[in-house]
């Protein structure tokens, strides 16, 4: 231990202008933190948040490359450094001067905005984690190049790749919906385990070839598991988290009414457009639609999958109700449609519904154009001109849902996560929802005072729940929106004739 106290001494002095270099950026973003958290909308690193980024790992690439591991020329593999001595010195420095600044800086933002301690310690904890394992892979690049210029270019091929992959996973056929959290631990423990084995094959026997082909495997079969990870398998593992037992016996789909009349597709495509209403009533409790897919099978045994585009429809929350009718925008394959158009097909599906329960109802008494309000522990809320209402969660949104009386919310919300960690990983440890919320005056609420107020009601997931279904005798010209029509005359008569 004592050798390893005075390698990190010496990297210390060292590496003193990468440091100041370091928190000379955490500074800056302290004084702009205030304008970044003010941005409604989804989080997004800033330019502060980039230079932080970009200083902590050039300081991380020049601790590695101090006492660089590729290669063989280096002098200072003639001293008598025992490898667990060099390798603790650095992890020290890592989280010496890299993690515990970020948790004192992001430690002191949430107490100027009033946070307690009692409601992010767990946040902050996780935050620091995540941030760890993230510099492990910056040191883990490092470990495998010998100067910068090296550690730069494989950098930027990682950022290329990166990008690929969030396109890739954009897709509606590779979307998790509200358990892309699911996708975000793979990647993470990938990236956690790879790190740890390069820097364990590098420090105790300098294997750079060993190391590389490690990093090259096992972030390749992650990328891999990381894209294609089944949205089936992915709502399987959510189950498992429900709060409470819940029958999806009860839980009936029908055809709900069709607007297919009055649409008419923009051209014709390869695809049939196709607008399929669904009603689905006899759910216990208030659900929220995740995702659904649909398979059409003809009486011959012929089947087609449609391709799911997107599905709205109002909130049944706002209503209190637990039915929920959603139109699906989706596609079937042509020569399908053209050959099962004129008999009936079975409908066969799948829905994964969330169920909220659990709901807190709070009447805030609005006394100024201004106010702060505590709305739950990690809920802190801004109500600006009577009416309008910010709302900011610590590190991440909250697993809830917030309606306001019985109007979902109908601002900007950040996208809805059943993660059950605490935090995900950033550097500002924000999150913000607006709403324009319904506001009643003293005529409403019975109450002397004649000062407004506002209803707010939270509640949150309680139960993760698969329902198949299926729906026979379903006529595909019901259901798919006509290219066009058109009157012709036939044998004397005017037929309307209608393409699709």
């Amino acid at each position: 231990m004592q050798q390893a106290w005075q390698i990190l001494r010496k990297d210390g002095f060292y590496l003193r202008r990468e440091i100041a270099l370091y928190f000379g950026t955490l500074v800056a973003a302290w004084y702009l933190g205030p304008f970044h958290a003010w941005w409604l909308g989804p989080y997004e690193p800033g330019i502060t948040e980039m230079l932080v980024m970009i200083a902590g790992a050039f300081l991380i690439s020049r601790l590695i490359h101090a006492d660089a591991l590729a290669g063989d020329r280096q002098f200072w593999i003639t001293r008598p450094y025992r490898w667990t001595s060099l390798l603790a010195a650095k992890l020290l420095f890592i989280v010496a001067l890299i993690d515990l600044p970020v948790l004192f800086f992001q430690w002191f933002m949430l107490s100027r905005e009033a946070f307690s301690f009692s409601s992010i310690w767990r946040g902050l904890l996780w935050e620091q984690f995540l941030i760890f394992g993230m510099s492990l892979l910056v040191a883990a690049f490092a470990a495998m190049t010998a100067g910068l210029v090296s550690f730069a270019a494989i950098v930027i091929v990682a950022e290329v790749v990166l990008a690929g992959i969030s396109r890739a996973v954009k897709l509606p056929e590779h979307s998790l919906h509200s358990s892309e959290w699911l996708r975000g631990a793979l990647g993470f423990t990938v990236v956690l385990v790879m790190s740890v084995v390069v820097l364990f094959l590098q420090y105790r026997g300098r294997h750079t070839g060993a190391s590389r082909r490690s990093a090259f495997y096992l972030l390749a079969a992650g990328i891999l598991g990381y894209i294609f990870v089944p949205w089936h398998a992915a709502f399987g593992i959510q189950g498992f988290f429900s709060k409470q037992p819940v029958d999806a016996s009860s839980i009936r789909v029908s055809l709900g009414a069709s607007n297919v009349k009055w649409a008419l597709a923009m051209n014709r495509q390869k695809q049939v457009q196709i607008a399929l209403p669904l009603a689905i009533t006899g759910v216990p409790g208030l659900p929220r639609l995740e995702t659904l897919e649909v398979l059409l099978r003809s009486a011959n045994g012929r089947e087609a999958r449609l391709k799911l585009n997107r599905f709205f429809g109002p909130s049944p929350r706002a209503s209190g109700s637990g039915n929920l009718v959603v139109s699906v925008d989706s596609e079937l394959d042509r020569d399908f449609f053209d050959a099962e158009r004129a008999s009936a097909v079975a409908l066969r599906g799948t829905l994964f519904l969330t169920i909220f329960g659990n709901a807190q109802n709070h009447t805030i008494l609005v006394t100024q154009s201004t106010m702060t309000v505590n709305l739950t522990d990690r809920l802190r809320c801004d109500v600006f001109h009577y009416s309008n209402l910010y709302c900011d969660s610590a590190f991440r949104w909250p697993n809830q849902s917030i309606d306001m009386g019985l109007v979902a919310w109908p601002g900007y919300s950040p996208a809805m996560s059943y993660s059950p960690f605490p935090a995900s990983l950033r550097l500002f440890p924000f999150e913000r929802g607006w709403v324009m919320p319904l506001v009643k005056g003293p005529n409403d609420i019975p109450s002397p005072d004649p000062n407004r107020y506002i209803e707010v009601r939270v509640t949150e997931p309680v139960a993760y729940i698969r329902r198949d279904f299926e729906i026979p005798d379903v006529h595909l010209t019901d259901i798919a929106i006509p290219w066009r029509s058109q009157s012709v005359t036939r044998g004397g008569k005017s037929v309307l004739e209608i393409e699709y």
